[in-house]
């Protein structure tokens, strides 16, 4: 294993004890894989939450909304900082052991909602050791 490797392994535990209060085991990981004919690799990364809190309003109840709203939507923004956090710390830890993205990638979109979404592309192109170790899971464009 490289330095890097174990690095970004170290920095990712790191990351998720910041996040304490979104244990790991609260969510769910999928991530999917996509190889295009023009030898693109795109991929989609999710965490879904395991628990059945509401998504709309994540914890953010409150009995005068009046007094209280400037407060929510600062809190609403600090929440999702940390599961945007969390989310992309899960993906580089995903990408690490998987070496599906070998020199990086950029984020296409990504999305808080009900869960915590995240599409992208690798900046390298896939090779045929690629071909065969990644099939086409994703469900984008099918």
């Amino acid at each position: 294993m490289s330095v890097n490797k174990i690095f970004l392994s170290l920095l990712s535990l790191t990351f998720l004890g910041a996040c304490s209060s979104n244990k790991p085991e609260q969510w769910q990981r999928f991530f999917t894989t996509e190889i295009r004919t023009d030898q693109s690799k795109t991929f989609d990364f999710a965490l879904v939450n395991n628990e059945t809190v509401a998504s709309s309003d994540r914890g953010l109840k409150s009995s005068n909304k009046a007094t209280n709203s400037q407060r929510q939507r600062n809190t609403k923004k600090d929440i999702d900082k940390q599961l945007e956090t969390l989310l992309l710390t899960e993906l580089d830890a995903e990408l690490v052991l998987n070496q599906y993205c070998r020199t990086g990638y950029m984020i296409i979109e990504k999305s808080f909602r009900d869960d915590l979404i995240v599409r992208g592309e690798c900046n390298d192109s896939a090779t045929v050791q690629d071909r065969a170790q990644f099939p086409n899971t994703s469900k984008v464009g099918q």
